[in-house]
């Protein structure tokens, strides 16, 4: 498994609030992803929203990237990414950083 973070960003003239055409394809992503999701075996752990900076962010645990890309290519997705776009990373627990640090210490 790989934990994906997304921080996914429009503009001020691109949010739903006030773009009913934004509106329209926002809904219709929130309407098909959980289908999505199953289809891929991606989990979503959360989503919040950022609403003074018009930012949205996502963790998702995915059987691999691969899978996240896939559903970047959907076609609700393509559509969505018209009014926003999307920094995704991958993350590791801050205990396997930790386990990764010791294991670089010099033997006692």
């Amino acid at each position: 498994m790989v934990t994906v973070i997304i921080f996914e960003k429009h503009t001020a003239a691109d949010c739903a609030v006030g773009n009913e055409k934004a509106r329209n394809y926002q809904m219709a992503v929130a309407k098909k992803l959980p289908e999505l999701l199953k289809k891929y075996g991606i989990k979503m752990v959360g989503a919040w929203a950022v609403h003074n900076e018009h930012l949205i962010l996502y963790v998702l645990d995915a059987p691999n990237f691969e899978a996240v890309d896939r559903l970047g290519m959907e076609p609700e997705m393509l559509a969505w990414r018209c009014f926003t776009t999307a920094d995704i990373k991958t993350a590791i627990p801050m205990e396997e950083v930790n386990k990764r640090f010791e294991a670089m210490l010099p033997s006692k």
